[in-house]
């Protein structure tokens, strides 16, 4: 899932679905200490109570804030306080993904049909490049790839 900057429009949630999103995107990929403790569900921008999490009754859930202490605690339990800053960094660089995004009044211009939109794509932002462009960005920190650790390319 990609997530176009014109959504930055609705800054709250974009924030949301990009918190809910990086989760997702690092569940995987967590170490072996972290229990996963929350499901991610986008489409209704919750965290919600898995069946491991016996802090909280099944189908508990709530909107991440990571600019609410309580919040990230709620949402980090169970995770490594290493895993728990990698989330934090995700969802902080999605945020000043949009800041960017926003600032540079970009959304007031359209999109050439040329060109690729503007994009968040769970690990960095993506300027909008010419159609046909191949980009190739370092893999941030917070994340640790599967197969390959280094470089990604975009088609």
């Amino acid at each position: 899932m990609m997530l176009p900057l014109s959504l930055c429009q609705y800054v709250s949630v974009y924030n949301i679905v990009t918190s809910l999103f990086c989760y997702r995107l690092l569940k995987p990929h967590l170490s072996e200490h972290s229990e996963v403790y929350w499901n991610a569900e986008i489409s209704g921008r919750v965290f919600e109570a898995t069946a491991k999490n016996k802090l909280f009754p099944a189908g508990y859930s709530f909107e991440p804030d990571i600019e609410n202490e309580t919040n990230v605690a709620t949402a980090c339990q169970g995770l490594t306080s290493y895993d728990c800053q990698r989330w934090l960094s995700c969802s902080k660089r999605a945020r000043t993904c949009c800041k960017d995004y926003n600032a540079s009044k970009a959304w007031f211009l359209e999109t050439p049909e040329s060109h690729c939109p503007p994009i968040w794509d769970g690990m960095s932002c993506v300027n909008s490049v010419p159609n046909g462009t191949v980009m190739s960005i370092k893999c941030p920190d917070y994340y640790i790839p599967i197969k390959r650790p280094g470089m990604y390319s975009f088609f």
